[in-house]
């Protein structure tokens, strides 16, 4: 929410909601306003990721605890990471 209301950083959500077509990597549905969304980190800053958007994607609430709880790499972010 802090990158809403900033608007740099709006810029940049806007541009990776465009990037992934509107749509959570993990599920495959619509990321709206009505559903919410996190800016996930693709590889942790800890891990040597950078916080640069590239570095970024966007997920349900849901999915985002997913992924964290499992610990598990989405077929996206897989794919971005290898592109880091």
């Amino acid at each position: 929410m802090k990158m809403v209301a900033n608007p740099k950083q709006r810029q940049q959500l806007l541009r990776l909601w465009i990037g992934q077509g509107g749509l959570c990597p993990e599920c495959s549905h619509k990321i709206t306003r009505m559903t919410g969304w996190r800016s996930h980190k693709i590889v942790w800053r800890v891990y040597g990721g950078s916080n640069n958007i590239s570095n970024h994607v966007l997920l349900h609430p849901g999915c985002h605890r997913r992924v964290h709880c499992q610990k598990v790499a989405t077929a996206y972010t897989a794919s971005r990471q290898e592109a880091l």
